[in-house]
């Protein structure tokens, strides 16, 4: 599947996760990188976090799911 929205360039571009090559530690890297970045030139950094973890488990997993997987 991940082939899949690489091949039709589903995924945001800065998406670490199910990406091949990329992990947390990819994502932590970055993340470390831009706030350094940002204190050395005094600039404001605003960090939104969200955890999806268990996100897939609550959608209905009816044929509207499936039609829109079928899309790509």
């Amino acid at each position: 599947m991940t082939t899949l929205f690489e091949l039709h360039n589903v995924l945001y571009q800065l998406q670490h996760g199910v990406r091949h090559g990329r992990s947390c530690e990819t994502q932590l890297l970055e993340l470390t990188t831009t706030l350094q970045a940002n204190l050395n030139a005094t600039a404001q950094t605003d960090l939104v976090i969200m955890d999806f973890s268990k996100a897939f488990d609550t959608v209905c997993h009816n044929l509207k799911l499936l039609a829109k997987l079928d899309f790509y």
